[in-house]
């Protein structure tokens, strides 16, 4: 089960022309290309070159742009830098600033970009290295899935991407549903069930979430369920969001039905981005996991086939416990080679762009971040700062935080039997999964 930390960007004020032939394209007539991903926190992340230089990027269809938002372990990295620009997203802040660099490669093997748009944080950088283990340098929106045939396998961790849906075998055995771009994202017509009410929406296929399903706007007459709580939601572009978890009777799409499927309504309801109509609803790895994927953008269409997992239930967090990986991280003040102020134009020469002054001090193992107030790892004596060493016979360092977190969020009412270190002394501890909402 994923980690919870979510990834809602890339709204731009004020809005960009789109670069003209900012897409991929297929070289050396490649008409198909198998990629290996690396699927953190439910996230698919891939190395991409970025003129040159090797970078961890999201795939990310809830982005209509290229956005770098952390130079951790990037020595420098040659760029154009031009116009300053506020980035807005979900968040609990009002913006940050970014400026934009035109005429960029992007290189994924014989997949490339060569007129890519990339926005960069400008004065800060934003890591989860500590919450999914892998240090990602920024996402790859709307131009990865333009100009190609897109199937994602979430099982097997692999990408195939094709020049035409006719190289793709086993078609018949999908479910092909329409889609609606708009942006460059993809939003397919979906049934939300709650009790007695339903609603239509047009729900956002995200790739850059890994939670089930948000409900950001919603009819009056729908109400958030009895049973939720309120909670830490994750990270957007501008700080973190907290709002209502729940769960949901059904979410209908095609010919497809999940039952009781965890919803997170965030509280956002001052926000400026709710004015978009394209910020309803929408859907992550937590659903598309269940399915084998193919997106086709030319096409306007996606074709779904249900996995194994199809029928897996929906849960929450059931031990309380939120982990990290033990990095701590400091920063120092960031100072750019070239002046840049708000809203002027910098002159478009190759500049050699300096990591961020800061120092990681590198500590192993696994830690308890935090502990649910009442929950049952609460209750049977855990603390923050426990460094877990063992989790029902998983030690570390084979122990990983992708399966800490499957441990916490599969198989309700089992026992975690649990090995920490507090203090230098090692301790011992077993508590039930009790699903916090049936």
């Amino acid at each position: 089960m994923v980690k919870k930390i979510l990834f809602f960007i890339v709204f731009i004020q004020p809005l960009l022309m789109i670069a003209q032939q900012d897409y991929f394209t297929f070289k050396n007539n490649q008409k198909k290309i198998f990629v290996e991903f690396d699927n953190s926190g439910g996230l698919i992340i891939v190395p991409i070159e970025l003129n040159g230089t090797k970078l961890n990027f999201m795939l990310d269809t809830g982005a209509s742009k290229n956005i770098i938002y952390n130079l951790n372990g990037i020595d420098s990295l040659e760029i154009k830098k031009g116009k300053q620009f506020k980035l807005k997203g979900y968040g609990n802040r009002n913006g940050v600033n970014a400026y934009v660099s035109d005429n960029n490669v992007l290189k994924l093997g014989d997949y490339v970009n060569e007129q890519a748009r990339i926005f960069i944080l400008a004065e800060e950088q934003l890591s989860l290295f500590n919450f999914i283990g892998v240090e990602i340098n920024g996402v790859i929106g709307a131009s990865f899935f333009k100009n190609a045939v897109v199937k994602i396998d979430y099982e097997k961790n692999y990408i195939t991407l094709t020049q035409d849906i006719k190289y793709l075998r086993g078609l018949r055995r999908y479910d092909s549903i329409p889609i609606q771009l708009s942006s460059g994202k993809p939003y397919i017509k979906s049934e939300i069930v709650e009790a007695d009410n339903s609603y239509n929406a047009d729900v956002l296929i995200d790739t850059g979430s890994n939670d089930a399903l948000w409900i950001n706007k919603r009819p009056q007459q729908f109400k958030i369920p009895e049973k939720n709580f309120y909670d830490f939601l994750g990270f957007g572009l501008n700080g973190e969001i907290s709002g209502y978890r729940t769960k949901l009777d059904q979410l209908n799409f095609g010919s497809f039905n999940l039952q009781r499927i965890t919803s997170s309504f965030p509280d956002i309801k001052e926000s400026k981005l709710l004015n978009s109509k394209n910020l309803l609803s929408s859907i992550g790895a937590e659903v598309l996991k269940r399915f084998f994927l193919i997106l086709d953008y030319r096409n306007n269409t996606i074709y779904l086939q249900n996995t194994r997992k199809y029928r897996d239930g929906f849960y929450y967090n059931m031990s309380g416990i939120t982990a990290k990986l033990g990095k701590r991280e400091i920063f120092y003040s960031y100072e750019s080679k070239a002046e840049n102020g708000y809203g002027n134009e910098v002159d478009a020469q190759l500049i050699q762009l300096d990591k961020p002054e800061y120092d990681i001090v590198q500590i192993p193992g696994i830690y308890i971040d935090q502990i649910r107030v009442n929950s049952e790892a609460e209750k049977a004596g855990l603390q923050v700062g426990d460094q877990i060493v063992k989790i029902n016979g998983r030690s570390f360092p084979y122990l990983t935080l992708n399966e800490v977190n499957d441990f916490f969020y599969t198989n309700p009412h089992s026992t975690i039997r649990i090995t920490i270190k507090r203090n230098g002394k090692q301790k011992r501890y077993k508590f039930k999964l009790i699903p916090l909402i049936d």
